[in-house]
């Protein structure tokens, strides 16, 4: 009549019942800790008690009809075609050959995502807004995560929250099983990033096709899509997906991958050479796509009409709601000086550095000018130590990595790009839609993103930026409109219509 369990599955077996169920939690902090829950125990159907005297009187509240029960929302949440006689339904058919028939078969097509880590970046948030727009009666929506690269990094987490509840995710379990000549050739290729024979990557390519089926079995993909683009093994699991189950196998190109390769990861060799496995190398933006295609296609034997573009899906709703918060992050904006401002990785690649010294350059001329550098990396420490030996301690300022940077954005007066290399800043479009004035580097990312659009391109260097702000301040550069909505409708359709056909 009554169920009295702790953390154990059993519940959900009983909530068709329709009969009460409580949560005897007296050790809920240490299993959380050790354990961890799927759910609150306080979003389950049921009540919950913390000691003895509370479970006494949970059950003789529902031995005497005091409390109401009702597992209608947990039924329907968790176990809506279970009816209670499901035990005797496998047995009729795995003993008699009893056959069921599913109806309303769902006929969406499927897409099956892999994100990464969910590192807060640009990546993420192009991802994020691309699946909030895309049509749920056309497509089911699926995502691959690794637990193991998201637990213990609370920012990770936070994102990862962010997922929509309607999309399917798949949390990878086990590690990979090789053979010791399997263990070998990945070792290999991790430490070399390259196989010798045509033989080798066919004993890889048949480990990494097995481990596919391991997780996902034989189940029907029509579009699989490694979205971050980096990650090495996923790359050449998805590489290897088999052809009868797996239509369409897409990879992406957030970045100039030439640069990447010889600048950060070496490991990218290994990602080049399996981007013959796939169907579309998509890149973000038009001049990226050109770039990868003309310094990757020839060396790395991929066709040329697998390389592709789509343009980053935005999210204006969601950037102008975050722009109106009042929360500056404890920054006091003075009415009588200019703001600058940048956003982006302290790195190599984004180069904060040079703008700094073009900045301390104006700053002679221009004394009352302040330079705010939202962001994390490893250059912070070498950042820092540049605005010290500048005596800069008072008009720049690291205020680290926000997680809402819009409100700073809106007030500053003009955003500052300084980087080497890029795919399509997501962060120019968020800046052109505050109607931003915008300077930036004159690279392939950001001239694809500005060019007949908004904001200014300058020579990548200490003197570009710095004759880019001095103009800025002297109101010598005219900023255009940004027609967003245009732009959505356009970047949508090519999604649909490039990698999804």
């Amino acid at each position: 009549d009554i169920l009295i369990t702790d953390y154990s599955s059993i519940a959900f077996d009983f909530f068709v019942m329709n009969r009460p169920v409580i949560y005897y939690a007296y050790d809920i902090e240490q299993y959380n800790n050790e354990r961890g829950l799927y759910f609150p125990l306080n979003e389950l159907p049921g009540t919950v008690c913390f000691n003895d005297v509370e479970l006494l009187n949970t059950l003789s509240g529902y031995l005497r009809n005091e409390i109401y029960f009702d597992a209608s929302k947990g039924i329907d949440k968790f176990c809506k075609n279970d009816d209670g006689s499901v035990c005797g339904k496998v047995i009729e058919w795995f003993f008699f050959e009893e056959k069921s028939i599913l109806l309303n078969k769902n006929k969406n097509k499927n897409i099956l995502f892999y994100i990464g880590p969910f590192i807060p970046n640009g990546i993420l948030s192009s991802w994020l807004n691309l699946i909030s727009v895309i049509d749920r009666d056309k497509y089911n929506i699926s995502l691959v995560v690794d637990p193991k690269s998201i637990h213990g990094f609370q920012e990770r987490f936070e994102q990862f929250k962010r997922v929509s509840p309607d999309i399917q995710v798949i949390g990878t379990c086990g590690n990979m099983l090789y053979n010791i000549e399997e263990k070998w050739l990945n070792d290999k290729l991790n430490n070399q990033f390259t196989l010798a024979s045509k033989e080798m990557y066919d004993i890889l390519d048949h480990a990494y096709q097995r481990e596919f089926l391991r997780l996902f079995g034989y189940s029907h993909i029509d579009h699989l899509i490694h979205f971050e683009g980096y990650n090495q093994s996923w790359v050449i699991r998805f590489a290897n997906a088999p052809k009868d189950t797996v239509r369409n196998k897409i990879i992406f190109q957030h970045n100039d991958k030439l640069s990447e390769w010889r600048e950060r990861f070496p490991y990218l060799r290994v990602v080049f050479d399996f981007y013959k496995s796939y169907n579309k190398i998509v890149s973000v933006s038009e001049k990226t796509m050109e770039l990868n295609r003309d310094n990757l296609s020839e060396f790395f034997n991929i066709e040329h009409d697998k390389f592709i573009y789509c343009d980053n899906v935005q999210n204006p709703d969601e950037v102008i709601k975050k722009s109106d918060d009042i929360d500056t992050s404890g920054f006091i904006f003075e009415n009588d000086k200019i703001y600058f401002i940048t956003l982006g990785r302290l790195s190599v690649e984004k180069d904060q550095q040079k703008l700094i010294n073009a900045f301390c350059r104006l700053q002679k001329l221009y004394p009352n000018i302040e330079l705010l550098i939202l962001g994390d990396g490893p250059l912070k420490i070498d950042l820092q130590r540049q605005i010290i030996t500048l005596g800069l301690e008072k008009s720049v300022h690291l205020l680290g990595r926000i997680s809402n940077p819009f409100p700073l954005l809106k007030r500053a007066d003009c955003f500052v790009l300084s980087s080497n290399h890029e795919g399509q800043p997501m962060v120019l479009f968020e800046a052109m839609i505050l109607d931003k004035p915008i300077i930036s580097t004159d690279i392939t990312g950001s001239r694809s993103a500005l060019e007949g659009r908004s904001g200014v391109l300058v020579e990548n260097s200490v003197d570009g930026l710095f004759n880019g702000m001095r103009d800025f301040i002297l109101g010598r550069l005219e900023f255009k409109h940004f027609d967003i909505e245009s732009y959505q409708k356009n970047a949508l359709s090519m999604f649909y219509e490039k990698c999804l056909h």
